[in-house]
């Protein structure tokens, strides 16, 4: 019989690795750049996308054919039902790879992955999402579902130290 210890040993050691490198982070394009060196294990390529009403942006993406994108990714959320979907419920979605589910844009500039899903991850502030990490090529979900928890708990945190003026309405420009 083979043992587990030293493997579960590894994971645990990468994600505390991971979440100290997040805490230590001061907005969200630190947090984007975090994730993208504390995600490569778990799947292939992966993105964050900050949510600024309707609009939604990548902040950052990695692991698309080993460089990425030089222009930012930008569409409206109505133009993508995963995206729409994540950002209202709150919760994690798995997608198919399509226009529809993801937006032209994004299904343009990121391509299809091999296994056809995606993962829509949201980071959620003060009851409203602020931004989604988006994984495909997914090979461990519940690790990249606990590194998005933890950015948005250093997002969360970063929010309550703004001024009482600033409390009115947190926008993730405010934490970009």
């Amino acid at each position: 019989m083979v043992s587990r210890a030293p493997a579960s040993h590894e994971l645990a050691e990468q994600l505390n690795q991971a979440v100290r490198c997040i805490r230590q982070c001061e907005n969200l394009r630190e947090i984007a750049a975090a994730l993208s060196s504390s995600t490569a294990s778990f799947c292939q390529m992966a993105a964050v996308f900050s949510i600024a009403g309707q609009t939604v942006r990548s902040e950052r993406i990695w692991g698309l054919d080993g460089s990425a994108p030089s222009a930012v990714i930008e569409f409206p959320l109505a133009e993508a039902a995963a995206f729409r979907t994540a950002v209202d419920s709150q919760d994690p979605v798995i997608a198919m790879s399509s226009p529809g589910e993801l937006s032209r844009t994004v299904s343009e500039a990121l391509g299809r992955p091999s296994d056809h899903c995606v993962w829509l991850l949201p980071m959620v502030v003060r009851n409203r999402t602020v931004a989604l990490l988006y994984a495909a090529g997914v090979a461990q979900t519940a690790p990249l579902e606990l590194l998005a928890q933890a950015a948005a708990l250093r997002l969360e945190s970063l929010s309550t130290r703004a001024t009482p003026a600033n409390l009115v309405a947190i926008s993730p420009g405010s934490l970009v």
